[in-house]
């Protein structure tokens, strides 16, 4: 599979997952290093990997509804550039394998999961 074709698995599983909210981007009262004010509105899909890069705390800071909305963007990145994205792979990764639980009680979807498999193995 090329970097293309698993970008457009990746984003394609995680399509229908619906925006958390403004007001559930983070669940601090923290310093969250800019986290709400980068993701507050904003698609999970046309971010630069350099911004992820500067944005990796949000993996820590996000709620899991907003993680789960934004996790196709640090998935992807680490395909796009795995240079630019050198701090990202580890815990992208390892939150995508790990990531069980949503408020609503949903998991990842097969597909979803796919995607991050097949990242791993690439």
């Amino acid at each position: 599979m090329t970097p293309t074709e698993l970008r457009s698995t990746i984003l394609g599983a995680f399509a229908d997952v619906p925006y958390p909210g403004d007001d559930r981007i983070v669940d601090t009262l923290q310093d969250d290093e800019g986290v709400v004010e980068y993701f507050r509105g904003r698609p999970p899909t046309g971010h630069a990997p350099a911004d992820l890069r500067r944005h990796d705390s949000a993996l820590s800071f996000l709620t899991p509804d907003a993680l789960h909305y934004y996790l196709p963007a640090f998935l992807a990145a680490v395909v796009e550039d795995p240079v630019a994205s050198d701090v990202l792979s580890q815990p992208t990764l390892t939150f995508g394998a790990s990531f069980k639980y949503a408020p609503g009680g949903y998991w990842l979807s097969v597909s979803q999961k796919d995607g991050t498999i097949l990242l791993r193995v690439q």
